[in-house]
């Protein structure tokens, strides 16, 4: 294992850029150990929300080592909790991470947090639900720069661009780095009105956040800000770990002593996220619960809130939908709406059902109308874009796309499902395919297998050497699927 020397020299390289070196007095980084950095993300967190630790491990579908869930721990329990942490990953010399953001007791799903404690204890870890939906607390943005390798800056330099940014007011000044073995990780954290405790993560400041994370990794796409680390959720690795690729720590900084705090509208304001992302989104995050016969099909409708919601992040992710758009967007949004509600609304009167539906997706496409369209249509272009009737035929996704010009790049900075071109709809259905073909012949391959009667570590090195990945577990899901037949084996 190498020693953070690595660390020190991209720090002491780091602000000696132009514009850096004008405020070289503020750019002194404090080298935080476990505990400091402990404390400087999560100190003001509800003792009893959760921070979620992984590890790189093999699991029972996947052999070789990958981040995983290790063991969730209690705000208050974190010093306590973290030397068995440690001698965990010297036991398996394995990189461990953690979550910025907390999450609540929803998470735990197979008993207490004692019991989870127990089980980790035991070298069983048991698994809990590191999702968005179970984040709590939004204790900081977060940035993972993939520097450091090939012919990309390396850490100090990235610092440098960094603190420029910073200077220019392109940035708000980080109030945590690290240096996470290549790469490096940017920190700003997070406070709520008047208190220093972390923002709720309601259904508006989630959606803060999230338009937040987007605008901060384009004014770092020159640093190679990777894209698909912004979730709420997001694994990075906890300081005091060592990186298993390069051998080195991962080391966690503070700009000098003290962590600076931000309110969130605040860094919006800065990073200039259009005022829509201030306002409530228009639409529930899930359906509502089946409420009684004629309706309430949840499942069902989740296409239509997935093809609603998808509208307004395209709608934000543009600073608004502007001229040329409008009238596609108001009308689409509005379908979509109307569908939902009807799947979810519980009437045994179909008409009456139809009725409220109708309202309540007229009522929600004018707020879309004031709040996402750049400027808003006017009252009779808005009713024609939301009057229901039976030739009003059903878009596709794509062709939604199309009459919005959806690029490439909104697709994946926003990661679109329902409303893509058709170019990448038809990539997405080839892969499909693809994998589920991969799947039939390693499933014919493995029962091939049992039929000659090989032994499992046979059957693994025997599909290894035809290029698929296959476990014991698997093996022993197709072995149930035989019975013995007159001492013949065949398929159930």
């Amino acid at each position: 294992m190498k020693d953070n020397a690595t660390a020190e020299r991209a720090c002491a390289t780091a602000g000696k850029t132009p514009l850096a070196i004008e405020r070289a007095g503020r750019l002194r980084p404090l080298a935080l150990d476990e505990n400091e950095a402990v404390d400087s993300l999560y100190s003001h967190c509800l003792p009893d929300n959760i921070v979620a630790f992984g590890s790189r491990r093999p699991s029972a579908r996947r052999p070789d080592p990958f981040p995983h869930f290790l063991c969730p721990v209690c705000v208050k329990h974190l010093h306590n909790q973290l030397p068995g942490l440690r001698a965990h990953e010297l036991e398996t010399k394995q990189t461990q991470y953690w979550t910025p953001n907390t999450l609540g007791p929803s998470a735990l799903r197979k008993g207490s947090i004692e019991t989870y404690y127990e089980q980790f204890a035991k070298g069983r870890p048991l698994y809990f639900a590191c999702t968005n939906d179970n984040v709590t607390e939004l204790g900081a943005l977060f940035l993972d720069l993939d520097v450091g390798r090939d012919d990309r800056p390396t850490p100090g330099a990235a610092m440098g661009s960094v603190f420029d940014l910073c200077l220019a007011e392109r940035l708000p000044w980080p109030s945590l780095f690290g240096l996470s073995g290549r790469g490096v990780y940017l920190f700003w954290m997070l406070q709520g009105e008047g208190s220093p405790r972390p923002p709720i993560a309601n259904q508006a400041n989630s959606h803060l956040w999230s338009l937040c994370e987007s605008a901060l990794v384009k004014r770092c796409a020159d640093l190679y800000a990777d894209a698909n680390a912004t979730r709420m959720c997001n694994w990075l690795k906890r300081a005091g770990t060592v990186d298993t690729k390069t051998g080195n720590r991962v080391v966690y900084y503070s700009l000098g002593p003290g962590v600076q705090r931000y309110r969130l509208p605040d860094v919006a304001k800065l990073l200039d996220v259009h005022s829509v992302a201030l306002v409530e989104p228009t639409v529930a995050t899930s359906p509502a619960k089946p409420l009684g016969k004629g309706g309430g099909h949840p499942k069902a409708a989740a296409p239509w809130l997935c093809r609603s919601t998808e509208l307004e992040r395209l709608a934000d992710h543009r600073g608004g939908i502007r001229k040329g758009f409008r009238h596609h967007a108001l009308w689409a949004f509005f379908q979509a709406r109307q569908k939902y509600h009807y799947m979810t609304l519980a009437d045994d009167d179909n008409r009456r059902r139809t009725a409220r539906a109708v309202k309540m997706a007229q009522d929600e496409t004018r707020r879309f109308n004031s709040q996402r369209c750049r400027p808003p249509q006017s009252p009779g272009d808005l009713k024609a874009a939301m009057t229901p009737g039976k030739k009003q035929r059903v878009a596709r996704g794509t062709t939604i796309a199309r009459s919005l010009a959806v690029t490439d790049d909104e697709v994946a900075a926003e990661r679109l499902v329902a409303i893509v071109p058709e170019h990448i709809r038809a990539a997405r259905q080839d892969q499909v395919k693809s994998q589920k073909g991969r799947n039939a012949e390693r499933r014919d391959l493995v029962d091939r297998a049992i039929a000659k009667g090989l032994t499992t570590p046979a059957i693994i090195a025997s599909a290894e050497a035809q290029g698929f990945q296959v476990n014991r577990q698997f093996v022993h899901t197709r072995r149930a699927k035989f019975q013995s037949l007159d001492g013949q084996l065949s398929l159930i």
